[in-house]
């Protein structure tokens, strides 16, 4: 994938409303309605809540860890050490 790494991955859990729940660290800031990629997989994920700290905030500064819910496909597999990505083409 090419683009730039903006969270790394820790766990990954089914979540309520056929959402995934991605706990880790974020690289880049990271906002709810931003399309993400998950490593080598072409189609996007878009997060739609994030969590940190037990808190709803509609953007995750990088550095700080929390939980994106993100609506899309991704494994729930052994992924720790896994990264979401954004595209760098337009």
């Amino acid at each position: 994938m090419n683009g730039t790494i903006v969270f790394a991955i820790d766990v990954v859990t089914p979540a309520d409303g056929n959402l995934m729940r991605v706990d880790g660290r974020a690289y880049e800031d990271v906002c709810v309605g931003d399309q993400v990629h998950f490593d080598d997989q072409i189609a996007a994920v878009t997060i739609v809540d994030i969590i940190t700290y037990g808190h709803h905030v509609p953007e995750l500064n990088r550095m700080l860890t929390g939980s994106l819910f993100v609506r899309g496909a991704i494994p729930t597999r052994e992924v720790r050490g896994s990264y979401l990505f954004r595209s760098d083409s337009p």
